[in-house]
């Protein structure tokens, strides 16, 4: 035993402290414990209580934009477009959630006085997923769903005389399914414009469904390799018997240069399809849009359009897809743009994230002379200094060929424009 003692020793040879120790490790990891669940306890009090309340939070925008116009003597003819620069954009955002699954928002634009959004939205529900209620977006369009922001181009393309109006009232569920690779929405909506659900005899309502499904989403990248596809479907019943396309040529700043004007029409059926895909700094996107106009009096009618773009982050960066709602949204920049003097004397910069980006885009609103609407085809190309991911420069150059059915040659209109934006 003589022998084994200072064996035992050695193999321990703190067991005596340690012993010694042991009741006050046992105290204070005794004392961290209930520490745990007193925090716990707070933390679950504050969730009770906040659910039992809506919270309020304020989030704004601000995009400024300036353009000049340059056209040959037959567009003049259409319109002489006027140099200027505008408020595209001055919202102010309140929304909030609460009582676990309720959420609201609304949305309000300050420089021309008219509501955005103002709906309420319950989550969870059994079969349903989410639902919503209230002046929203109807799910139809990749590029019309999100917020102008976070598009690739200060204006959608003229393929957007065949998208759903902005903002409609009415009730829509929607939900994900396959770990959100896949999401779906359908909604009933007023067909009359403003924040009440107006009916005519005719009903003066539309049915409109969307479904995405992304096959590929690079979850070690978290995205910066995409493959997405869509398709959505709206049945219109023309409010007042009347349907009506125009756009402008992707410029604020522009007069409408297409135009059908009101058609006497019953029903107007719409059809959309997407395609984008994301791999690292590269992205392309398209949809095809057609609509199928049921005149009165006048043989049947269509409008179509399409756009295609191309997206390249000299930078790195890559776009940012939203798998739970199937649309791209705020640009993160690797390093937000600063410049600043150091201690010594030098300067540091921060170069923000720069993106090069191409679009060809093409809306048919003649229909072999069915329609007076016109016809046009947009080359644009641009570019945009993300400073930081709430504010970003944008420039672009476009240029429009129009065809419109009472001149005897196309048109040809050439914009520069600029925009600076500000998310807070």
């Amino acid at each position: 035993m003589a022998e084994t003692t200072p064996l035992l020793a050695a193999e321990n040879p703190l067991g005596a402290d340690t012993a010694a120790a042991s009741p006050d490790f046992s105290r204070r990891l005794a004392d961290l414990e209930k520490t745990l669940r007193q925090l716990e306890a707070r933390e679950e009090a504050a969730r009770k209580s906040a659910s039992q309340k809506m919270s309020i939070n304020f989030r704004g925008q601000l995009l400024f934009d300036g353009a000049t116009f340059s056209q040959d003597a037959v567009d003049k003819q259409r319109r002489n477009e006027q140099n200027g620069l505008s408020s595209r954009v001055a919202r102010l955002i309140i929304e909030g959630t609460g009582a676990d699954i309720m959420s609201y928002k609304v949305e309000l634009e300050v420089a021309r006085l008219y509501i955005e959004d103002l709906w309420l939205g319950i989550s969870e529900l059994p079969h349903l997923g989410n639902l919503r209620i209230g002046h929203m977006k109807e799910p139809f369009s990749l590029e019309q769903i999100p917020s102008p922001k976070y598009n690739t181009f200060m204006e959608r393309s003229v393929a957007e005389a065949l998208h759903i109006p902005p903002r409609r009232v009415g009730i829509m569920a929607f939900d994900t399914a396959a770990e959100e690779r896949i999401t779906w929405a359908i909604g009933l909506f007023s067909d009359a414009p403003g924040t009440n659900f107006i009916q005519d005899d005719d009903f003066g309502g539309a049915v409109t469904m969307r479904g995405t499904w992304t096959p590929w989403y690079d979850e070690a990248t978290q995205g910066r390799g995409v493959l997405h596809t869509g398709i959505a479907y709206s049945h219109r019943e023309c409010f007042r018997s009347t349907a009506r396309f125009r756009t402008k040529p992707e410029s604020f700043l522009a007069s409408n240069v297409i135009d059908t004007g009101n058609i006497p029409a019953d029903t107007v059926d719409l059809l959309g399809t997407e395609l984008a895909v994301v791999y690292g700094p590269f992205s392309a996107q398209s949809e095809y849009i057609v609509g199928f106009i049921d005149p009165i009096g006048m043989p049947a009618a269509s409008v179509h359009g399409t756009y295609v773009l191309f997206s390249y982050f000299l930078t790195g960066e890559s776009r940012n897809y939203l798998k739970s709602q199937a649309i791209f949204g705020q640009v993160k920049p690797f390093e937000n743009f600063f410049r600043v003097r150091t201690e010594d004397g030098s300067t540091q910069t921060g170069k923000g994230a720069w993106e090069l980006r191409y679009r060809y885009s093409y809306l048919d609103a003649l229909d072999g002379g069915r329609l007076v609407g016109g016809r046009i085809g947009n080359h644009a190309m641009g570019v945009s200094w993300y400073w930081n991911p709430f504010s970003r420069v944008m420039a672009e150059y476009i240029c429009s060929t129009i065809t419109k059915p009472q001149k005897p040659s196309d048109g040809h209109l050439n914009i520069f424009q600029l925009r600076t934006q500000i998310e807070f």
